[in-house]
């Protein structure tokens, strides 16, 4: 959190500075202005969630930049100072919904209280937003086409960056699911995706049938961490509900830009379905090889995950990939090996166990098998001078 000092006695200004611990308020920096023009180009180009300002300023009124402020930046919070307490500045710093209203000179728990108030109004005003942003996400996902009663504001306020679209849809349901069950429980696994899965990512959600798109906006969240929660997602449907989900993540696209794309994307998106299906199941099955590499990974295991038979999964994966899947779990897991061996201080058994291996009679014929010596003879080659 960044504060403002504005006052045009620079003796003062230090005063202030120093008179008290800033980091222990959670603040990170404290800028200084010594008049208005200087205090609104900081507001403007830093990130000034608090400012300090002296109503007696040299030719200047302190209350005008609190004025400014709360026409163009009313997410900023301002506290006035003063040297002598004026009736008629009082009410206009109410007027202005000024923090707290300081006594020069500064008592150091006044002040801190008064920084410790504004701060929990700024958290305050921010967890109301970001209700509601989503509460307007998905009223702006909530008639695909028909944008009519929402304005571009409306997009802009919530979506002031870029947005991470995501589709998520049922690829096969249980059957002793009817009709009417499967909406409920639909909705169940979306709430369940965004307060276990995606907790703590704000997110807006339209849901159509077996389909649900969620726009998260730019708060941090990488693709990879959408993804991440996704495959343990599917994983939890198809063990809990015994249903197949299919996920899609697109490209970024700016927020302002989402009343233009969205239909484009959801209409691509089911054009794709059917084809994005098999694709993603042996895309899914490699991401889960290579980040469980240290387990004993079967196919009916990896059947589960997609809600396939271990034979109907060996087929899409030969037929989309070329590779015998067990030949492909059994090769990655010796390469994985070999990079481990190329470090001494680990044992063969060791390794073994990395890749998966308790028994190392086994890992010792598989390496065999794909590197035509055994692991100890290949270390032994990595140390050899060349000929």
């Amino acid at each position: 959190m960044e504060i403002l000092i504005v006052d045009d006695e620079p003796m003062a200004v230090n005063a202030l500075i120093s008179a008290t611990d800033w980091s222990e308020l959670g603040v990170t920096k404290v800028w200084s202005a010594g008049g208005i023009s200087d205090a609104v180009s900081i507001i403007y180009d830093e990130d000034i969630r608090i400012v300090l300002c002296d109503i007696e300023l040299r030719g200047e009124n302190g209350l005008h930049l609190v004025q400014w402020i709360q026409n163009h930046r009313p997410d900023v919070k301002c506290i006035m100072i003063t040297s002598h307490v004026n009736f008629e500045y009082t009410r206009k710093a109410l007027q202005f919904q000024v923090v707290d209203y300081l006594s020069k000179p500064i008592d150091e728990t006044q002040l801190k209280n008064a920084v410790r108030t504004a701060a929990d109004r700024l958290n305050k005003a921010s967890r109301e937003k970001e209700n509601g942003d989503d509460a307007l996400l998905s009223r702006i996902l909530s008639a695909p086409g028909e944008k009519e009663g929402i304005s571009e504001k409306d997009y802009s306020e919530a979506y002031r960056g870029e947005v991470l679209p995501v589709f998520v849809t049922v690829s096969k349901w249980n059957e002793n699911y009817d009709e009417e069950e499967r909406k409920k429980v639909f909705l169940q696994m979306i709430n369940s995706l965004q307060s276990e899965y995606l907790k703590g990512h704000r997110s807006g959600v339209y849901v159509k049938e077996n389909t649900a798109f969620l726009c998260f906006p730019e708060t941090g969240l990488e693709e990879e961490q959408v993804r991440q929660a996704l495959e343990k997602f599917a994983q939890f449907c198809s063990y809990y509900y015994i249903t197949a989900i299919q996920y899609s993540i697109e490209a970024k696209v700016p927020g302002k830009a989402l009343r233009e794309t969205y239909d484009g994307l959801w209409n691509a998106f089911q054009e794709q379905l059917s084809e994005k299906t098999e694709n993603q199941v042996s895309a899914t099955i490699i991401r889960y090889i290579e980040t469980h590499i240290g387990d004993d990974i079967s196919r009916r295991a990896l059947a589960d995950i997609v809600y396939m038979s271990p034979d109907h999964l060996a087929r899409v994966f030969k037929k989309e990939t070329g590779l015998v899947l067990s030949q492909y779990i059994i090769d990655k897991k010796m390469e994985a090996a070999r990079e481990l061996l190329k470090n001494p201080e680990l044992s063969v058994t060791f390794i073994a166990a990395s890749v998966g291996y308790s028994n190392i009679s086994h890992f010792t014929e598989a390496f065999r098998k794909k590197y035509t010596q055994s692991p100890t003879d290949y270390r032994r080659g990595l140390n050899e001078p060349p000929r």
